[in-house]
């Protein structure tokens, strides 16, 4: 029996052997396809098995692992799960109520960068500073959720080890949104935090296509040089086969020759027999 197990904190699938536990190999897939596994447990708990089967060939485990990856990527078709917090906490004007959301697996520099090109994007001209370290801020942004009047919004990165929380401050009219001040708004700004989560996550699934892209790449290539080698052997084989149908026409030549040749030297010997007995007449002289 082989055993697949997932382990969380690398965010992989292990398949080993039976008995020992040796490694055959680790297969390395972004924590949030993996994780929408239906079977999979991030308790080490074995998720995957292969019963019944005595020496299992590495042909076939290969297989299966390709396998595995074919039902994580379908995982991907849905949008993710965003969680929006509201809460009152530090920022560069003092303690105001904000909505938070974590981006996983990225840092504050690509968040920060992210969130830049993506205002810019729905404001061309937009003013974007940075309003405090680790804080930009936007001036008179247009937002339509929000109502007619302009937004100075505020966002706040505080990177971790597991990603980053990125909170929105958003002043309408002087007063920041909350759900004690404006509860209308409450809903558009956890719109404008959810779908810049879908932003940061387009982004890592666009960059996970590209060297998804180069391995497909380096694999086509693989496969030409597989073809090739091919090619050349089949090539090696015709030569040898060419090299074998002449050699059993040369046997068949050779055996001729030597028919013939045998001929020849039975003729011969009797010609050397008829010389030495003409030699004898004269042994006594």
């Amino acid at each position: 029996m082989f055993r697949a197990y997932a382990f969380k904190n690398t965010q992989s699938v292990a398949v080993v052997y039976p008995h020992n536990d040796n490694l055959i190999f680790q297969v390395y897939i972004r924590a949030y396809s993996l994780s929408k596994l239906p079977f999979a447990n991030w308790n080490t708990f074995c998720i995957w098995r292969v019963n019944n089967i005595k020496n299992y060939p590495m042909s076939a485990v290969k297989s299966s692992i390709i396998a595995l990856l074919f039902m994580c990527s379908y995982t991907l078709q849905a949008q993710i799960s965003v969680e929006v917090s509201e809460s009152v906490s530090a920022m560069s004007l003092g303690d105001r109520t904000g909505y938070a959301v974590t981006i996983p697996r990225s840092t504050e520099k690509n968040a920060a960068k992210a969130f830049r090109s993506w205002i810019i994007e729905k404001q061309k001209k937009a003013d974007i500073n940075e309003s405090a370290k680790h804080e930009l801020r936007v001036t008179n942004f247009a937002y339509g959720p929000l109502g007619s009047a302009p937004v100075n919004v505020y966002f706040q990165f505080n990177e971790g080890k597991d990603g980053v929380i990125v909170v929105g401050y958003f002043e309408v009219n002087g007063t920041f949104v909350s759900t004690a001040t404006n509860p209308d708004a409450v809903a558009g700004c956890k719109q404008f935090m959810t779908h810049f989560a879908y932003r940061m996550e387009k982004l890592a699934i666009a960059e996970n296509l590209d060297a998804e892209k180069k391995a497909l790449e380096k694999r086509n290539d693989e496969q030409a040089g597989l073809e090739k080698q091919q090619k050349a052997l089949n090539d090696k084989i015709a030569d040898c086969e060419e090299t074998i149908a002449k050699a059993k026409d040369d046997l068949k030549t050779n055996a001729g020759d030597q028919e013939t040749k045998q001929q020849e030297i039975k003729y011969q010997s009797k010609k050397v027999s008829e010389v030495e007995d003409a030699l004898k007449v004269y042994d006594n002289y």
